[in-house]
């Protein structure tokens, strides 16, 4: 069991001849309960998995739970080694196939269970099989629970997640729920019609700067790490950010940033006066001067 406030394991509080289990002296908080079986699931003979560890197959079960000030009783955790997630990915309004490459495409589900606890206790992380042309594809060992929409990845320059559906829900940047009884196509539409920001950073004297870490920071849903992007000025000062999805956005420049500190929400705050507001649209180039902002600041 994972949470804010750390994790527990039933340990000899469990009693494997009934599926019995105790935690004890769990302090108050938001946590989810997990469970996972010692021995994968066998896989019946011919059926192809594709990218599965034996780690997918285990049976296992999470159920979201919060402790407050009194026991919780009775709790049941029903275990199952994963179903088959069905999707469907399409462009533009067409069929998959009209995207180069389209055989590169790949889609993927994160748990949203924090691991920093107990990492070597997780379901392995789901992995769609490579789409067919009509866009069709099945995500196999999906086990109840919430989980978020990880990288697709083999898509073109150019090319963004324009819409993502689970059972007509919006699952762009929000937990999918998927449960047992769940059933549904998790569907994507592709957009061709990405932005692109390209610019210049400058000093206080408005001379391009090189080597300045440039990052796009959107304005709004700033959870949502797909919609960052950075680049590094060249000897010019010039910098290029593609494959954009249309927004609000901001642009930072710093004359030097650790990396992934542009995550630290403090860290932008404190400087969000100093950044450059972009509306990027489709298929649109917004071209803007940045003045970046100098190391002991």
């Amino acid at each position: 069991m994972s949470g804010t406030s750390g994790a527990f394991n039933a340990g000899t509080k469990y009693d494997a001849s009934n599926g019995n289990f105790e935690l004890r002296n769990v302090p108050p908080g938001a946590y989810v309960l997990q469970a996972i079986a010692s021995a994968a699931a066998p896989v019946p003979a011919g059926e192809a998995l594709v990218k599965i560890s034996a780690l997918a197959l285990q049976p296992n079960a999470r159920a979201p739970i919060e402790i407050r000030t009194a026991d919780i009783n009775d709790i049941t955790l029903q275990l199952t080694a994963g179903v088959s997630l069905p999707g469907r990915i399409s462009i533009d309004g067409n069929a998959l196939s009209q995207l180069p490459g389209w055989e590169k495409v790949q889609v993927q589900l994160k748990p949203t269970v924090d691991s920093s606890f107990a990492p070597n206790l997780q379901p392995a992380q789901p992995v769609a099989q490579r789409p067919k042309p009509d866009g069709t594809f099945s995500i196999e060992g999906v086990s109840p629970g919430d989980f978020l929409l990880g990288p697709v990845t083999g898509l073109p320059s150019g090319v963004y997640i324009k819409e993502a559906r689970f059972n007509q829900e919006d699952v762009l940047g929000k937990p999918l729920r998927f449960y047992a009884s769940s059933s549904g196509t998790l569907e994507i539409v592709l957009s061709s019609k990405a932005g692109n920001i390209s610019g210049t950073t400058v000093d206080a004297q408005m001379r391009g700067t090189s080597g300045a870490q440039v990052v796009l920071i959107p304005e709004r849903q700033r959870e949502r790490t797909d919609l960052y992007r950075t680049a590094a000025s060249d000897a010019s000062g010039r910098f290029a950010l593609r494959s954009i999805p249309p927004g609000d956005y901001r642009v930072f420049g710093w004359e030097a940033l650790e990396s992934y500190a542009w995550f630290d929400p403090d860290l932008v705050h404190r400087f969000e006066s100093q950044s450059i507001p972009v509306r990027v649209s489709e298929s649109e180039t917004n071209n803007v001067t940045v003045r970046i902002i100098p190391v002991n600041r």
